[in-house]
């Protein structure tokens, strides 16, 4: 990872059931003030290596700064975020392409693309057309592996919510968030939505630290066959809103708009986690909530069935992960090849300037 420190790391991109799935709408909001500079151009052409440098002499000036990391190279970024300047810098090339809304008056384009030799690269097209085309293959492997995966899942999901007293849950669910959230506004709060998790090459990455960053007690939800957390968080989510806080919704990679993983509430220095064979917290843990004693005696019938369910996943995650690791490995070998026809002083002034500019805001 490019930063040891203790900054709040998410994924604004996941390898999901559905492909891959960008959630890069929520990165800035135009309507409440904020800028953004959208960087296009091809893989190696220092788009990552820019918003590193950027994020690095910012956070020595000590400000307020989130990652977004790449899903499909955890080495890399995808985005640097500056919230208190209200300030963000992204990779707006596929497969989380993402255009002006408002040019000029919001957003300003930048093309390290620029600072490349053209001539160089159109004498290597048809390397770079194979190369291209092995990626995409390879991608399209991994999503089949994950679209069995969460099939597999997801029936265990439904099993489990025919064996689930939903009526206790929501009950215990609305008694927890009038303890957990005591109403500060009238006005709503606002949600923003991330993936703490994501499966990479590297496997499954989850960014425990992000959670210390926002909450001092942590609560985990003990949920085995991942139907009664999304439940529960959802409904704490609700309350945290209504009551006027501001929520981070922390979505699944694997089915990355209707399940919810964590939910973070950063003013009130809380944060509520999903627990269970693929999701272990390397964090303290102030308490648990043990979901299971919402499930009826019928889930016994469903155990055998939703162990192989979950060994079955296990295995087509890995495969899916193995697929991810030989796309980044090809996607090694293109960027080699813009690398060599890439000018990087003219990068570093391009960059120098945009540190600069940014710096002014300060």
């Amino acid at each position: 990872m490019f930063c040891d420190r203790n900054v709040p790391c998410f994924f604004l991109g996941a390898n999901s059931a559905q492909g891959f799935v960008s959630r890069f709408d929520a990165l800035y909001d135009p309507q409440s003030d904020w800028r953004a500079v959208i960087l296009k151009g091809g893989p190696g052409s220092g788009k990552s290596t820019l918003m590193k440098s950027v994020a690095g002499s910012l956070l020595e000036q000590g400000e307020e700064t989130e990652l977004i990391y790449c899903s499909s190279d955890p080495a890399s970024l995808d985005a640097v975020v500056f919230p208190r300047i209200r300030f963000c810098i992204a990779d707006g090339t596929a497969p989380h392409v993402l255009e002006p809304q408002y040019p000029g008056a919001c957003e300003s384009l930048l093309d390290p693309g620029g600072c490349w030799d053209s001539d160089a690269l159109f004498l290597q097209r048809k390397e770079i057309f194979s190369l291209c085309a092995t990626i995409a293959q390879q991608h399209r492997r991994a999503g089949r592996y994950l679209n069995a995966a969460g099939s597999l899942l997801g029936e265990n999901r439904r099993l489990a919510l025919e064996s689930l007293d939903t009526a206790a849950l929501e009950s215990y669910a609305k008694r927890l968030g009038r303890r957990s959230f005591p109403k500060r506004r009238s006005q709503r709060g606002t949600e923003k939505p991330r993936f703490l998790s994501g499966f990479t090459p590297d496997g499954c990455i989850c960014f425990w630290n992000t959670v210390s960053c926002y909450a001092k007690t942590v609560t985990a939800v003990e949920d085995e066959y991942g139907a009664a957390a999304p439940i529960l968080l959802s409904a704490l989510r609700d309350s945290a809103l209504a009551a006027g806080y501001d929520v981070i919704a922390c979505y699944c990679p694997l089915f990355p708009f209707d399940k919810l993983d964590a939910l973070l509430i950063p003013e009130l220095e809380l944060a509520f986690l999903t627990v269970n064979r693929f999701l272990k917290p390397e964090i303290d843990l102030a308490r648990t909530v043990h979901t299971r004693r919402f499930l009826k005696e019928s889930i016994a019938a469903h155990r055998q069935k939703m162990r192989f369910g979950r060994r079955a996943a296990a295995e087509l995650i890995g495969e899916a992960v193995a697929s991810l690791r030989q796309a980044r490995r090809i996607h090694d070998s293109l960027e080699a090849i813009y690398q060599k026809a890439m000018d990087f002083d003219r990068l570093t002034r391009m960059t120098g300037a945009l540190t600069n500019r940014i710096l002014e805001r300060l």
